[in-house]
Formats: structure tokens, C-alpha cells, sequence
């Protein structure tokens, strides 16, 4: 039975994440997290257990909290899973997860990486100058005529085939998202997020985060990673870095890499590495057919032990 292990992005953090898992899995959870603490000097399993809330979506934590989580999760699951892997994904942020689970990046490197990258989005743009909603039920090329026509703001990411989001300036952001209302869209949702991602207005921290990139030593992937940029995969150490840099300003396609691995593997089976179902319920609607387990509980863990051992 062949898996692909898909690693979550911002928006699935949330105050009590990894809690139902502590009992049964402390010792694995502390050691990722006691690190990834260490290294940043600030403790992050308090932050994920306890927020308070405007600190866990502080991006410059958000980042962190959610690569050790993940990374925690495949420490418990890799047992079971290494050699029935045949890819990995991640949605934005979690495309680092993916790479460290892959043993591209070590951990280590990954946490201060993923801190940066935070810590310059949120400089990037000022608070309350940058938005993001989602647009469901409409066809991504007229969201992309609207967007060129408003100007300001792009499509950020390809979630599903009717399920976009869109990304840019405040004003522009609402301005598209009216539009594409009263052009047919079903539903607008304005998106909580501290930063606008995957649009220009990124363009000057991945500038600044590319250099920490290419300074870093990454390793042949263990298993083939599909990136963000263009839901595709590569063994070319240079090209990888460079699709990084460009994912912090550029579209997640996302929906794209799924369909590319489920024609690659049509009875490949699907594992969400993370706290929450977000790409789970995503993965559902691309793949109605796919095989999809989730790792957010002990009960969910057990049955992938169970069915994949």
C-alpha cells in the first residue's frame, strides 16, 4: 500500500493543539518541541497548549509551533510509514515540514528557517494593510481576470478546483472579493491572517530569506517532495532552494500536485501529518475516491499503525 504524507500550513494551528496526544506520546512531543524552544527562546509547547491566542497566530510563532508539530507526528508515525512512502507535500508553510521529514533539511535548521520566514512576512507588510479571503465556486481564470482588473491583488492559492484564495492589499482584496460576488462567485470568506502570503507584497522577505537558503547545506530527498510552485517534484538541490524562495511570493498549487500524484498512483493512499484535517477535507474533494487518514488524535494513529503495519 503506497502513501503520500501531506504536511499542513497556517491556518490549522489553534490554542490546545497536540493536547489528546500528550498522554500517550509526551516524550516524542517534548523532545521536537524542547528544541525547537531552545533554539528560539520561548517555549512553544506552552504556547500551543495554552496560547494565549493572538500569540500562536503571531507568524513568527505560527511557523515554528506547526513544523514541530508536524515533525513530532512523523516521528510517531515514520515507524509505520517509511517504507511505504512514495511522496510528500506540503500546503505553503508545510512544504518545510515536508522537506525535513524528507531529510532535505535537518530540524534545527528548519525551526530558525521557518522563524525568519515568519518574522520577515510579518515586517513585510504593516498590520492591517494586507488581507487574504477565499473565493468558492467560481472558476480560478475569471478570479484572475478580476484580480488584474482591480490590480494589487493575485490568486494566492489553488486550493481546489472551486475553492481559491486570493491575496494582496486590504482594499483590493475586498474590492475583487465584491466582484467576483456579484459575478457568480457561491461564498466569499475573508481569511484571519496577519500576513497577506504568496503575493508580490512578499517579494521583498523572500528577497532577505533567500540568503539564509542558499547558505543552508540541503541533502538529496529521501522521498520525492512535490513543491508549491509548480506541483512537481525534483532531486536538483539548487532548483529546490530556488522554488522556496519563490513560494513565499508566488501561488500554492496545491490541488494540481494532488491530481499529478493520484495519476502517478491511482491507489495511493493519503496521510495528514498534523493536528488538524484541513488538507484532509481539501485532498476529499480533488480525490473523492482517495484513501485519506489523519493524525489528530491516538485513535486516528492507531488505525494507521493498524492498517499499514
Amino acid at each position: 500500500m503506497n502513501v503520500c504524507v501531506v504536511f499542513p500550513g497556517q491556518g490549522s494551528q489553534y490554542v490546545g493543539m497536540m493536547k489528546d496526544l500528550l498522554e500517550d506520546y509526551k516524550d516524542i512531543i517534548n523532545k521536537r518541541f524542547s528544541v525547537a524552544s531552545d533554539l528560539l527562546g520561548i517555549d512553544l509547547l506552552d504556547i500551543a497548549l495554552n496560547g494565549p491566542e493572538e500569540l500562536i497566530n503571531q507568524t513568527k510563532y505560527t511557523q515554528p509551533i506547526l513544523l514541530s508539530s508536524s515533525i513530532a507526528l512523523w516521528d510517531i508515525i515514520s515507524g509505520t510509514l517509511f517504507d511505504k512512502v512514495h511522496f510528500m507535500a506540503g500546503h505553503s508553510l508545510g512544504e518545510y515540514s515536508a522537506l525535513v521529514a524528507a531529510e532535505v533539511i535537518d530540524f534545527e535548521s528548519a525551526v530558525q528557517l521557518v522563524h525568519y520566514r515568519g518574522t520577515l512576512m510579518q515586517e513585510a507588510v504593516k498590520e492591517g494593510d494586507g488581507s487574504m479571503a477565499a473565493i468558492l465556486g467560481m472558476k480560478e481564470e475569471d478570479i484572475v481576470a478580476i484580480c488584474k482588473e482591480v490590480g494589487g491583488v493575485s490568486l494566492a492559492n489553488y486550493n481546489t478546483p472551486a475553492q481559491s484564495v486570493i491575496s494582496g492589499k486590504k482594499q483590493s482584496v475586498e474590492e475583487a472579493s465584491a466582484l467576483c460576488k456579484e459575478k457568480g462567485a457561491k461564498k466569499i470568506i475573508p481569511l484571519t491572517v496577519s500576513v497577506p502570503s504568496h503575493c508580490d507584497l512578499m517579494a521583498s522577505a523572500a528577497q532577505k530569506l533567500s540568503g539564509e537558503i542558499y547558505s543552508l547545506d540541503f541533502n538529496l530527498p529521501k522521498y520525492s517532495v512535490y513543491q508549491n510552485v509548480n506541483a512537481s517534484c525534483t532531486n536538483d538541490i539548487s532548483l529546490i532552494k530556488e522554488n522556496l524562495v519563490k513560494q513565499l511570493y508566488s501561488p500554492v498549487f496545491w490541488y494540481q500536485s494532488i491530481i499529478s500524484i493520484s495519476e502517478k498512483e491511482p491507489e495511493i493512499s493519503f496521510v495528514e501529518c498534523g493536528s488538524g484535517k484541513v488538507l484532509s477535507g481539501l485532498t476529499k474533494k480533488i480525490n473523492p475516491s482517495a484513501k485519506i487518514y489523519t493524525t489528530g488524535n491516538v485513535e486516528q494513529i492507531k488505525q494507521i499503525e493498524e492498517i499499514f503495519s
